[in-house]
């Protein structure tokens, strides 16, 4: 992620080591950067935000690194973060291999409807 695909694709592992993430809870986001190459490069910059309509009650985690969210002998079709229902692990900084995934969680009354937005740039 936040590189060109045929540099991703020559050495993915090595292109993950520059990403860096950082969660942003007050606006229920998640921010990434990959750290520039050299002086003259401008990083490019990610943003996924998860964020009720009006104001809401939901709580919310975070997850940065594969490796938590997939789980340790599970699949991607059935990875560990969809298995359980708590709270994702809210880890960032520089993650070996990083996604950007947020959890929301609420209560609704019967009948009652919440509109969510969901950001990603």
């Amino acid at each position: 992620m936040l590189a060109t695909q045929a540099a991703d694709m020559a050495h993915p592992a090595f292109s993950n080591l520059f990403v860096e993430t950082e969660i942003r809870a007050a606006q229920h986001a998640i921010i990434a950067t990959r750290r520039p190459r050299s002086a003259n490069e401008a990083p490019p910059w990610l943003c996924h935000m998860l964020t009720p309509h009006n104001d809401e009650a939901i709580v919310t985690s975070y997850e940065t690194d594969r490796a938590r969210f997939i789980g340790r002998g599970n699949t991607l079709a059935s990875p560990k973060a969809m298995q359980e229902s708590g709270p994702l692990s809210s880890t960032d900084g520089a993650v070996l291999d990083p996604i950007i995934a947020i959890r929301c969680r609420m209560t609704l009354e019967p009948g009652a409807s919440v509109t969510l937005d969901l950001i990603t740039g």
